[in-house]
This record gives structure tokens, sequence and C-alpha cells, in this order.
């Protein structure tokens, strides 16, 4: 009877000697379960830090020019070596000629979030360049949010010629692995967005529109790029819906509607 009684001791020691080890296993698939990609997908980075237009002087209600206040965050955003957001909270937003430059310092994306409305400064003679918003010279970038850019080009669209180059609303260039996404474009000067020079761009979830009279407001009009996917968008314009002009290579539309407009090309 000892030597049973020995036996079942050492049986009862191996099993709970097993037991531990198993409820071990399983905390570790466990934890590796919580930091998996699929997990932490669109968790936002606790370390992140945010830069709001606001701070550096941005005025909302649509009358003062806040240019010079989105490029201050910008610049404070692309030069920090942390995890950054720029962020355009609600409200409306007055902006003439505004560029975000890079290369930035901190790791990619970079992430700018459109909440509230940007409204142009209606006036062709303040833009020497042919863009309205200029995202340049950046490795890993990102747009999104659920906010409005508005050119305002029903103010300004009587006095296109034809031959005139009026400013894109949003201008890719010289941007490689960037994403463009949930944004509304309404009413351009030009084109609503265009990609030069670029590489390796999704362009997806966006809704685009301006009257079927609006004159050369191309969609998304591309040159000069590669590895350009559009997706998942609606785009309602007075030109071409999507536009791939010279030098364009592997460029993909699914899923696009568009109409009014003159189709892809």
């Amino acid at each position: 009877m000892a030597i049973t009684m020995k036996s079942l001791a050492n049986a009862l020691l191996i099993l709970c000697l097993l037991a531990a080890s198993c409820e071990a296993k399983g905390l570790g698939r466990s934890a590796l379960a919580a930091i998996s990609p699929r997990r932490t997908a669109g968790r936002r980075d606790p370390n992140e830090k945010v830069f709001n237009v606001l701070q550096y002087g941005a005025k909302p209600g649509g009358k003062q020019d806040s240019a010079l206040s989105f490029i201050r965050a910008w610049r404070a955003a692309c030069n920090y070596r942390g995890t950054a957001r720029l962020l355009i909270p609600m409200g409306t937003f007055l902006i003439g000629a505004t560029i975000f430059q890079g290369p930035c310092l901190g790791p990619v994306p970079i992430k700018v979030q459109i909440a509230g409305t940007l409204k142009a400064v209606p006036d062709p003679s303040m833009y020497e360049e042919d863009f309205w918003i200029l995202f340049e010279n950046i490795n890993g970038l990102l747009v999104t949010g659920t906010g409005t850019v508005d050119g305002q080009g029903n103010a300004v669209w009587k006095y296109n010629d034809g031959g005139s180059r009026f400013p894109s609303s949003i201008k890719f260039n010289h941007v490689a692995n960037g994403i463009i996404r949930q944004i509304t474009s309404v009413n351009p000067m030009g084109f609503h967005i265009s990609i030069v020079l670029s590489q390796n761009i999704r362009a997806k979830h966006l809704h685009i529109t301006a009257p079927a009279t609006s004159p050369n407001t191309d969609g998304i009009h591309i040159s000069q790029s590669s590895v350009v996917k559009v997706s998942r968008s609606v785009i309602s314009t007075g030109d071409d819906c999507v536009a791939i002009i010279q030098g364009s290579t592997d460029v993909s539309v699914k899923k696009v509607t568009c109409g009014p407009g003159h189709g892809f090309r």
C-alpha cells in the first residue's frame, strides 16, 4: 500500500506540472493573438502624438486664411520622431495654397486626419502653381477622415477659357506608399485629385462631386506614376472620372461609380 500511495503521489505531481505547463502555453497563445495585426487593426497607437491645427493658430469659421497655421502644424508633426497624426478637427477652415512637404522623421505612415471642412480661397490669382493642397516628397502617408475638401470652383469656373490650368484640390507629388480614403471632394477649381510622379498609391472610399458642366474637373488625374489603385469610390464630375496620362503604369480601377463624367481614359 505504501508503494501504491507513493506512486499515486508522484502521478498527481506529474499531472499538476503538466497542467501548469499547458496553462502557460495557453496564455502564450492568447498573448500572441492579442498583438496580432488582425486584432490590433484600427487601434490607435497609444504612443501616437496628435498635432491639432487649432493649437497652431488655425481659426474655424471659414473667414480667416489658416494656411500658415496648417503648415506650422504639419512641420511639427513631420519633424516629430515618434508616431504622428495631423488633426484637422470639426469646423470650417479657409485656406489658400498649402504645402505639406517631407521627408518626415518619424515612423511611417504619417497620418493626416480631416474631420472638418476645408474651403479654398476662391481667387485663381492666389495660386502660383497647379495645386491648392500639396503633399510632396513623402514616403508613407495616410490621408483619411470623414471631412470635405471644397475647392469653391463654382466661383472661378467662369474664368476658365479652356487653356487655363486651375489648381487641383489635392495633389500628390513624389509620394511613395500613400493612401487617401474616405474624403469628400466637391467643386474643385481644377482637378479633384492629382497624382504625379508617385508610386504605390491607394485611393479608395472617396466621394467626388462637381456639376456636369464644370470645366476640366477630372476626378482623379494620374500622371507619370506607377502602382496606383483606385477603388470603391463614387465620382460625379464635369470631365474624366479617372484620367491615366503619360508615363503611368500598373494602374487599376475597380468598383468605381462614374457619372456624370467623361468616363475613364
